[in-house]
């Protein structure tokens, strides 16, 4: 019934490395060690997976990353994910996908997780902090 959080750190792993890291001078992924018990139900495995694959994507896509910082803990049974961008400005057709529906679809995979995201922009560094009940 239940999956491994450590699997799924593993796969956002992956991701980050094969599809982020060619994009990106720098980029660190530093994930704090899990019990091997410790688990996550498939669901919310998924929509957290697919919700950090979207924020990813999105950073690399919008700006001219410089150096991006993951890092994953678990604090209080909430899963803990700080993505740290700092970039450098982009060209305007960098800036904004016209037609896009990625707010809308972050927004949705979050609530059918009860999940949080917290999101703050300035001195060209971004940062998104996602919190997942498990």
């Amino acid at each position: 019934k239940n999956d491994r959080l450590e699997d799924l750190i593993t796969r956002m792993e992956d991701f980050a490395d094969m599809t982020i890291r060619p994009l990106t001078p720098v980029l660190e992924f530093r994930a704090q060690p899990m019990p091997g018990d410790k688990k996550i139900r498939p669901l919310a495995k998924h929509h957290t997976l697919q919700a950090f694959q979207e924020i990813l994507t999105n950073m690399s896509k919008h700006t001219l990353p410089k150096k991006i910082l993951i890092t994953v803990s678990v604090t209080n049974q909430t899963l803990n994910v700080s993505i740290q961008n700092a970039y450098q400005p982009a060209p305007e057709a960098y800036q904004e996908t016209p037609g896009g529906s990625g707010k809308q679809s972050l927004a949705a995979r979050l609530r059918a997780v009860k999940g949080s995201l917290a999101w703050s922009d300035g001195n060209d560094v971004q940062e998104a902090k996602l919190a997942i009940p498990l």
